[in-house]
């Protein structure tokens, strides 16, 4: 065998090498199936907020990034894990709007970051009314009129 083919013949080796051990070390698309969202009002500090939480194909996740619908707001934040029915959800309850100043309704935007850096991105709407008419409703709980959870 001359030394061209040799040569020749290690490339060709050492290239599909590369090739099948790339494509066998790929991860799976982050994925989100499905969201809980719920705003909020917590009633002795006039405070509302939104509380996240999203079921992912993916279990190591490392922080979530919400934005306001118009983009002036953000938060960054580690993720808890909650069972609700018999399902392990992974999100946060704790994304407060500065006092006095109502929730944004419309369309919110999250960056899912896995621990291995993957981001998925996904929308969600967050629809509230009659903030006043939930705090005369409901002492404390979900006031379906408004779709608000008076805390």
């Amino acid at each position: 065998m001359s030394r061209m083919h040799k040569k020749n013949c290690f490339l060709i080796i050492f290239l599909a090498l590369f090739i099948l051990l790339s494509s066998s070390c790929e991860k799976d698309d982050l994925v989100i199936t499905s969201s809980l969202v719920e705003p909020y009002l917590i009633r002795e500090e006039n405070r509302m907020g939104l509380s996240l939480y999203i079921l992912s194909s993916e279990e190591n996740l490392k922080e979530m990034r919400i934005t306001s619908p118009d983009g002036s707001l953000s938060w960054t934040t580690g993720i808890n894990t909650v069972k609700y029915k018999g399902i392990k959800y992974s999100g946060t309850s704790n994304i407060a709007m500065p006092q006095n100043t109502d929730l944004p309704a419309g369309e919110w935007n999250l960056d899912l970051v896995s621990s291995d850096g993957r981001v998925c991105n996904y929308s969600f709407k967050v629809t509230w009314s009659d903030k006043a008419g939930a705090l005369e409703r409901t002492e404390s709980g979900y006031d379906e009129i408004s779709n608000l959870t008076v805390i």
